[in-house]
């Protein structure tokens, strides 16, 4: 499971001048014992940038087809 859906909506919804707004949440884990987490450090993070850098740059956009059909 990635994230490039919820950085695409999160960015195009903004750009499509979509009502938007950030909810606070608070994140908390247990004071000992690993830390519950899919994400490792390197490759999640990673790959977390990846996604970004994408959506930056406008990877994920639909691009729009010309229909040359006249009838």
């Amino acid at each position: 499971m990635t994230y490039e859906l919820l950085a695409y909506l999160s960015v195009k919804a903004d750009k499509l001048k979509l009502k938007t707004c950030e909810i606070p949440v608070t994140r908390e884990y247990p004071k000992t014992g690993k830390t519950p987490t899919k994400i490792s450090f390197f490759k999640g993070n990673s790959e977390l940038m990846k996604i970004l850098f994408n959506n930056l740059f406008n990877k994920y956009d639909v691009k729009e087809e010309k229909n040359d059909n006249k009838g």
